[in-house]
């Protein structure tokens, strides 16, 4: 039997309610790629949280809530939006320990963000701030639906899940990034230049980006690639 890599998901929480929640979509597609889920808790002691990340092979970072902006040296203004603490702390931790440790790492759309902030870059609480945007990055189409196209990078290994220097994407966010973080590079970017997708240059593989795939291959199974390298990065490792 093939060896399924564990992967550790982080997961959304409700502040309320105080309750952990993972949407399907996330865990059927690690599942569909030949991984094993383990959702992520957060010990009070940060210590502890090494002693579950190292039961893992890989790290999916799932999309969620606004970054605090105080984590990029900013104070939140009015564009920001909704704030989970508990996420931020957990996500910046994770997102560091696989860094520090090679561990390979998925970023989706927040998890493209934690990655920038955690190793150093900057965001636009709102992309609105950016000279020249035009297109939906909230879209109204259904979830699954590319809403816009992305320019993909030759050589690089976005380029490799589509073999194509063009796709289209689905798109729900109003954060994004400002400034790279030191080793990444933007591998994908749209036509009123937001960047959709980031790799580190001196990691096995630490890729972010900006869309939904996990919303995306049910429909199209080419959509599932981000997550089969993840796991082909875990195997290699």
């Amino acid at each position: 039997m093939t060896r399924q890599p564990i992967i550790a998901i982080t997961p959304a929480f409700n502040e309320s309610r105080q309750q952990l929640r993972l949407a399907r979509d996330y865990a059927d597609a690690i599942d569909r790629a030949g991984g094993l889920g383990l959702i992520l808790t957060l010990p009070s002691d940060l210590d502890k949280l090494e002693s579950i990340l190292c039961l893992a092979d890989g790290i999916l970072l799932t999309g969620g809530p606004d970054l605090d902006a105080v984590h990029f040296s900013e104070e939140n203004t009015i564009s920001n939006g909704t704030i989970s603490p508990f996420r931020d702390q957990l996500d910046l931790a994770v997102c560091r320990y696989a860094m520090t440790h090679q561990v390979p790492i998925l970023g989706i759309c927040r998890g493209l963000q934690v990655m920038t902030v955690a190793g150093g870059g900057n965001l636009y609480q709102d992309i609105t701030q950016m000279t020249g945007r035009k297109l939906q990055h909230d879209q109204q189409a259904p979830d699954w639906y590319p809403a816009h196209a992305i320019q993909i990078e030759e050589g690089s290994r976005v380029f490799g899940w589509f073999n194509q220097t063009k796709a289209g994407v689905n798109s729900f966010h109003h954060q994004g990034i400002k400034t790279l973080a030191p080793g990444y590079q933007s591998t994908a970017f749209t036509s009123d230049g937001t960047i959709e997708a980031i790799e580190h240059q001196h990691h096995p593989f630490a890729v972010g980006v900006q869309w939904h795939p996990e919303l995306m291959w049910r429909k199209n199974k080419l959509y599932l690639a981000p997550f089969q390298a993840l796991i082909q990065a875990c195997l290699d490792h």
